[in-house]
């Protein structure tokens, strides 16, 4: 599954395990496994606050209870988001380019007489 949103079965049973009493702490590899977007990570952390559980994330060692670390938690998000938003970029100008070159990639569209494609690359 997915880091981009918070819609995971995984995610949906360690959210009721909390309220349920049942975690203390959560332990992630990074900080983005958990999630890619910084919004739904807040909401996480508020989430995790109120019902008193622990959150670490093992290879980015940064203590959140104070200004300075959860300053260092938004700028790794951040940075998390943006990876996401510029992979997806990337993959629609590769639908684009695949397109106009007449590749196929499984899909069913082909463009008609009447298109016109162009591509332009900023070294060209």
């Amino acid at each position: 599954m997915s880091g981009a949103n918070l819609d995971r079965p995984a995610l949906r049973q360690l959210l009721t395990d909390i309220e349920n009493g049942l975690v203390e702490i959560v332990l992630v590899y990074k900080l983005d496994r958990i999630s890619r977007t910084l919004l739904d990570f807040v909401r996480l952390m508020d989430f995790f606050e109120r019902y008193g559980v622990l959150f670490v994330a093992i290879t980015q060692n940064f203590d959140t209870s104070d200004s300075m670390g959860r300053l260092i938690r938004n700028v790794l998000l951040t940075f998390a988001q943006f990876e996401r938003e510029i992979a997806s970029d990337r993959m629609r100008d590769k639908r684009m380019v695949m397109k106009c070159s007449s590749v196929r990639s499984g899909e069913t569209t082909y463009l008609t007489s009447g298109w016109r494609c162009m591509v332009s690359h900023p070294s060209w």
